[in-house]
């Protein structure tokens, strides 16, 4: 029988933190390569990814409404 993990929540903030930050960083040295502009939306998408960690609940949804993203 396996037995889960619990992650505590700060941790597993620090860990989505660090996760968002990677994926933004990452699409924005794609988009700076390419010079794509579907690459530079995907960075965009990635930076708001990113903030809306840092927005309360009840605002995360004005970023999130842009480009048919929930």
């Amino acid at each position: 029988m396996s037995r889960s993990t619990v992650i505590p929540l700060a941790e597993g903030r620090e860990h989505l933190l660090d996760a968002r930050w990677r994926a933004y960083t990452a699409a924005l040295h794609r988009a700076q390569v390419t010079r794509d502009i579907r690459d530079g939306i995907a960075a965009g998408e990635a930076w708001r990814d990113f903030l809306a960690l840092f927005l309360p609940p009840h605002t995360r949804g004005v970023l999130c409404k842009f480009r048919g993203r929930q």
